[in-house]
């Protein structure tokens, strides 16, 4: 888990002191280990749960901002940092995997074994 939370923060997405992190899933083990780094590296740290009961323990690690999950969640963050338009990229606990702020993939099959 924290080589994942690490190598997402640092390779992944180049994480930088100053920059707002929003992490789903975030209490996941994933999810809890890449908010103590990002907290570490200077980063503001948002993150969702969808169990209210587990708000306290997002913020114990120091998480900024907890999400409750309601399906919502954009309307959400923006509310807390209106000035983000369009974000880089976002990272997912759950997919443990940075996903580019790109358009859809396109439809064309693959004739590869290996799609």
């Amino acid at each position: 888990m924290l080589q994942t939370a690490h190598g997402s923060l640092t390779v992944g997405l180049d994480a930088q002191p100053g920059q707002t992190l929003l992490i789903r899933g975030g209490t996941s083990s994933v999810g809890m280990a890449a908010a103590i780094l990002a907290k570490d590296r200077g980063l503001t740290v948002l993150s969702t749960t969808r169990q209210p009961d587990r708000v306290a323990a997002l913020e114990a690690i120091g998480v900024d901002h907890v999400l409750l999950d309601d399906g919502d969640v954009a309307a959400q963050a923006r509310a807390i940092v209106p000035d983000v338009s369009r974000p880089r990229s976002s990272w997912s606990a759950r997919t443990r995997s940075p996903t580019p702020c790109a358009p859809p993939p396109s439809t064309a099959s693959c004739a590869s074994p290996a799609c």
